[in-house]
């Protein structure tokens, strides 16, 4: 929740990359709670470090996981964030506390953060709003406005994007046919699974396996 920029000197550009982590990154596996430490606690990490090797040769290693896109890549990174979020703690945290800012999306992400886990968790399922409203003890209306602030989509839209984005996922690092992929994340079929993909991602599931094939 702080302002960066970069700056250029010379003619040679930088390459730079930006790791988003969210604070349940951690909450299937029973790691760090970084929505305890960083919210609740309000634990603060020095904002600028230098020349630290161990920290960028794991930012790096990253970087290479993700881009080559291995079998178990995904459990790798895992790790490798762990460790970074690890010595982060160990090394550069800060004995002041974080003064958080107005920022009404911070505000209600605990609110509703029940019922993103719960789509995360069940995503192949169907889930209905007053469930969803339910489990953060809010009325219907009240759960879609704050919902739609919080994440820029309505509940069944975001519900949609996410079997979308593990579709992909299975659809890059899995031999499992187009019609095993559209069941596994919860599509009727695989005609309809195949017109959400394609309104969503520009391609058809069909396109994008050919595509990688190459």
């Amino acid at each position: 929740y702080e302002f960066h920029s970069t700056v250029d000197i010379g003619e040679t550009r930088g390459v730079y990359h930006f790791f988003m982590i969210g604070l349940d990154f951690f909450d299937d596996c029973g790691y760090l709670n970084l929505r305890q430490i960083f919210i609740k606690e309000r634990t603060k990490i020095c904002s600028l470090i230098k020349k630290d090797k161990r920290l960028m040769l794991l930012l790096n290693n990253i970087v290479s996981e993700i881009e080559e896109g291995k079998d178990f890549f995904e459990n790798v990174v895992r790790g490798l964030v762990l460790e970074f979020f690890a010595l982060l703690l160990r090394d550069y945290k800060l004995e002041e506390q974080l003064e958080l800012p107005e920022d009404k999306n911070l505000r209600y992400y605990e609110l509703i953060y029940p019922a993103i886990n719960k789509i995360r968790k069940d995503y192949a399922g169907k889930i209905s709003l007053d469930e969803l409203a339910a489990m953060c003890c809010i009325s219907r209306c009240h759960f879609c406005r704050i919902f739609k602030e919080v994440t820029s989509f309505s509940p069944a839209s975001y519900h949609m994007e996410y079997r979308i984005r593990i579709a992909d996922i299975l659809l890059k690092n899995s031999n499992k046919s187009i019609s095993e992929i559209a069941e596994q994340c919860g599509f009727e079929d695989a005609a309809y699974f195949s017109r959400c993909y394609k309104k969503n991602m520009g391609i058809s599931p069909r396109e994008k396996r050919a595509i990688l094939s190459k």
